[in-house]
């Protein structure tokens, strides 16, 4: 995919305040992951047999939250038929999104700019895009959708932001 920067600040190059004034510089996506939950009486105590069980599987897993009565998590898809197996043969229910993308809008100083998780629901709300489970960083701010909303979650924050999708770097997440 071709690479668009916003347009340069006028500020001087390599300052605090370029780098605020500059905000979101460009989406990212990650494709081929799966969306899993584990309905758990006490999720805080039940997460480290399920992970354990995960573990031992050979998988890692990212997106990790805890919902009332239920531990979600995401993984690559060509893990999940472990993951559902694994959890299964030790007893647990599973219920599972195969499809699944994770859209990232980065921007270097991301802890800095206020409003930016607004703006990014706003615009993905706007566009009907359902947000499956949402991580931030330092620099970025990844939502999981379904694959089908992939290009509708693209297009919202493309439109949003002012910016492009890129091809991931080693600094991007995911």
């Amino acid at each position: 995919m071709i690479e668009t920067e916003r347009e340069p600040s006028r500020r001087t190059p390599g300052t605090i305040e370029f780098e605020r004034h500059r905000g979101v510089s460009h989406l990212t996506v990650r494709d081929s992951v799966s969306h899993m939950g584990v309905p758990a009486a006490d999720p805080a105590t039940d997460m480290a047999q399920v992970f354990r069980v995960i573990a031992e599987a050979g998988v890692n897993t990212y997106l990790i939250k805890i919902h009332e009565g239920l531990i979600a998590f995401a993984m690559d898809r060509g893990d999940l038929d472990a993951v559902v197996s694994a959890l299964t043969a030790a007893g647990y229910d599973v219920r599972s999104e195969e499809e699944c993308s994770i859209v990232s809008t980065v921007a270097r100083s991301m802890r800095d700019m206020s409003g930016v998780m607004a703006r990014i629901m706003g615009a993905l709300t706007s566009a009907h895009v359902d947000v499956r489970e949402l991580a931030d960083s330092y620099n970025s701010v990844s939502c999981l959708v379904r694959r089908g909303d992939r290009d509708k979650a693209i297009s919202a924050l493309s439109g949003e932001f002012g910016v492009r999708l890129r091809e991931p770097t080693h600094e991007d997440p995911w």
